[in-house]
């Protein structure tokens, strides 16, 4: 297995805590689960590959107000994000604040707006990817495909059920990430029957740019493989860097397209990152048109009308030619 940079390797002590919170509040959140039929609102899922701009685009919906994502804090309690969901209020809600004994101030609880580093954010009300709540329930591995035999093992009524019980505890419709599902996607949307799946699309020499970048940051070795491990390819070990993040992306972006085609045309959103950043008011018209059919009415507004941050230009002919050699390579699978 890869090793991280000592700054990015986990805690011990903190992986401890939080299975021991697990163990604790896990039985009251499936209680509340149990008691919750599934998402009552459409359930926005974010797809895409790895480096395509997610993290920026869940603080982008974040910032509207109009959706519950789940936070740094709220990932603490994976095993009940209901009871994370309470605990996230009484912190960060004014309105619940009782003469200054709890509230975090704002500055404090997301100190970076749409600041990342390699897809992870600072403050207690940051965007977080939650995986842990994902692999719990669906058990998703590395690599993440759950194919038949999986997604008949699936604790779905939990996945279902603990969305609801966030959902209803945060009064608003839930966004999250769905990259680790990404070969699981017309499943998902059948056993989600109120998902609505918003495809993150980026260029594909920015992706790899960018993937070639954090292996060197993550590990120190351009070497190392980052993100999700793509299933039943074998030889992809034998490839240099540059045609490794070719089939990455590449492989990763098919399987994308492949299961979303098997969804219904009205539940997916098609997104250009390039587009996001230079006008978000224009894509975030766009969202409204499409969940308005949906039940869901968001502001006529976006409060952050600015351009977002920008991916720089890409002319690399090492990755042209790597990326150009990727569909030939896969088509040789």
């Amino acid at each position: 297995m890869s090793e991280r940079l000592p700054q990015h390797r986990r805690l011990a002590g903190l992986e401890s805590v939080l299975a021991h919170l697990a163990e604790l509040v896990g039985p009251g959140g499936d209680a509340a689960a149990a008691r919750s039929a599934g998402p009552e609102k459409p359930v926005l899922l974010l797809t895409g590959t790895a480096r395509s701009g997610s993290t920026v685009t869940m603080w982008w919906l974040a910032r509207s107000g109009a959706f519950a994502v789940p936070s740094n804090l709220v990932s603490r309690f994976w095993r009940a994000p209901v009871v994370g969901a309470l605990v996230e209020r009484l912190l960060l809600d004014p309105a619940l604040d009782f003469r200054g004994e709890l509230t975090i101030p704002p500055d404090v609880a997301v100190p970076e707006p749409y600041g990342t580093h390699i897809g992870k954010t600072r403050g207690p009300g940051a965007p977080h990817e939650f995986w842990y709540f994902w692999r719990h329930f669906l058990g998703f591995g590395n690599p993440p495909r759950l194919g038949a035999e999986g997604q008949q093992a699936a604790d779905v009524d939990g996945f279902r059920g603990h969305l609801g019980a966030y959902e209803e505890a945060m009064g608003r419709p839930v966004a999250l990430k769905a990259m680790i599902a990404s070969w699981d996607l017309p499943w998902l949307a059948e056993v989600l029957p109120t998902a609505l799946f918003v495809d993150l699309n980026r260029c594909p020499l920015q992706t790899m740019r960018s993937l070639l970048s954090v292996r060197e940051r993550y590990f120190g070795d351009r070497s190392q493989w980052y993100s999700f491990r793509l299933p039943h390819l074998p030889g992809l070990d034998d490839l240099s860097p540059e045609e490794q993040v070719a089939v990455q992306v590449r492989a990763m972006r098919a399987a994308i397209d492949q299961g979303l085609a098997r969804v219904a045309p009205d539940r997916v959103l098609r997104l250009d990152h390039a587009e996001l950043c230079a006008s978000p008011a224009d894509t975030w018209a766009r969202l409204r048109a499409f969940v308005a059919p949906h039940g869901l009415t968001l502001d006529a507004q976006h409060p952050d009308a600015a351009p977002l941050r920008p991916g720089r230009p890409v002319t690399d002919p090492v990755l042209e030619r790597a990326w150009a050699q990727s569909a030939v390579w896969l088509a040789e699978r």
